[in-house]
């Protein structure tokens, strides 16, 4: 699992006006620390309509 670089304040501050929304404080820390990540040489396989893609 890789980690993305963390959200900045002013990021942060953008996104809730944004969403016309305050997140919660321990959601804040986690996207200020991590704000996600994803599995390196991953294959994915997602589904639109019935059919298959893989990414």
């Amino acid at each position: 699992m890789v980690s993305n670089k963390g959200f900045n304040d002013i990021e942060l501050i953008a996104f809730s006006k944004k969403i016309g929304y305050e997140l919660p404080n321990d959601y804040t820390e986690f996207l200020l620390h991590y704000n996600g990540g994803y599995v390196k040489n991953s294959i994915s396989i997602y589904y639109k309509n019935g059919e298959k893609s893989l990414f």
